[in-house]
């Protein structure tokens, strides 16, 4: 083994396994408890704690990404021809939830600025709902704290993944569903093409378009098409998405690799001041949304929660809440967060216009 493979890759690939060992058994215990969302929960804590013991773990970027693209199709999976007649009831939420984006980023300046003390560049960045590829691309351009800003981004995805779903789960009564929308039976060959197709040629396509998270948002678009067009009603099979499930959960921990816990307390606790305050605000707007609209509130309440698309989705399918709901609104936030953002850094913080 060591003559095939040199000594940083052994190294890469250990901590790895390691990772993945620990979010694999974190999945586990937390299905046999029945958690919502097992397999990603259980993943984030295990690894959270490994990280904290100082265990040599890791996950790479680009092997999250991979596993990316498995969700996006996933998600994709979820949409249906008749959601189309749907799509003009939620103009008056998705017009909401783009102006709480934009209401809620300039709270949460206000909060790390008068509050925290955060200088201007780290006060911007730190209050974004999200958006944690904006902060380390744009934000490295501006002189940014990456890693103090990567903790409190990396609190604030912990924070919502626990308390939403356990919130709704717990608070609201409502059970798990018995399994995630998976594949049932074997996949016919020409459906398997196509799901493949849909997370290659959309990342590829999104890539080259240059739209936000490519690994997500293209094979998601590609699927949702492929879906809503009636070419296929297939899911990609239950063990991969598990598979995605507990990679993402083990690199969401694997975050907080290195980090001294003395040290981080102070940023920690302001990151989940402000977790506390978006979620509050979330929950606001939610319940004004429910009343006013009539949708419900806890497919509102994730459509507004400052989490990860993947995550969010995740959490509606596992609690089976209207899926292409969540999504659509999600992704207003996801566009403001990746596509407004940086035009209002720029101007804000006297950035130049061509500094990609």
């Amino acid at each position: 083994m060591g003559d095939i493979l040199p000594a940083y890759a052994r190294k890469i690939l250990g901590q790895l396994t390691l990772a993945l060992l620990l979010g694999a058994v974190g999945g586990w215990v937390f299905s046999r408890l029945g958690f919502p969302l097992p397999w990603l929960l259980g993943a984030v804590l295990f690894t959270l704690l490994g990280a904290f013991s100082r265990l040599p773990i890791e996950v790479p970027t680009h092997f999250r990404n991979g596993m990316l693209v498995v969700l996006g199709v996933l998600i994709g999976s979820g949409f249906s021809p008749e959601i189309l007649g749907r799509l003009p009831r939620w103009s008056v939420s998705i017009s909401v939830v783009l102006m709480y984006s934009v209401a809620i980023t300039a709270l949460g300046y206000l909060f790390f600025r008068r509050l925290a003390g955060y200088d201007k560049v780290n006060a911007f960045f730190a209050g974004l709902p999200g958006g944690l590829a904006a902060v380390i691309f744009i934000g490295a351009e501006a002189g940014a704290d990456l890693r103090r800003l990567s903790l409190v981004h990396s609190v604030r995805i912990v924070l919502v993944c626990f308390t939403i779903p356990l919130w709704i789960r717990f608070a609201e009564g409502i059970a798990p569903a018995p399994s995630l929308p998976f594949a049932s039976g074997p996949m016919g060959v020409g459906d398997a093409l196509l799901l493949a197709a849909c997370g290659v040629l959309g990342y590829f396509l999104a890539a080259k378009l240059r739209l936000p998270a490519p690994f997500l948002l293209g094979p998601l678009l590609l699927s949702g098409g492929a879906h809503l067009a009636g070419l296929t009603a297939a899911k990609p099979p239950g063990w991969l998405v598990i598979a995605a499930q507990v990679v993402v959960g083990s690199a969401i921990g694997c975050r907080f690799v290195g980090v001294p816990i003395k040290q981080a307390l102070g940023t920690v606790g302001w990151g989940m001041a402000a977790t506390a305050l978006m979620v509050g605000g979330a929950f606001a707007t939610a319940l004004g949304l429910h009343w006013g609209t009539g949708l419900p509130f806890n497919a509102m309440l994730l459509s507004l929660a400052p989490g990860g698309l993947p995550e969010m989705t995740l959490i509606a399918l596992s609690l089976d809440i209207d899926l292409a709901l969540v999504v659509s609104h999600h992704l207003v936030r996801v566009l403001f967060i990746n596509i407004v953002v940086p035009l209002l850094a720029r101007k804000f913080l006297g950035l130049p216009a061509n500094s990609d």
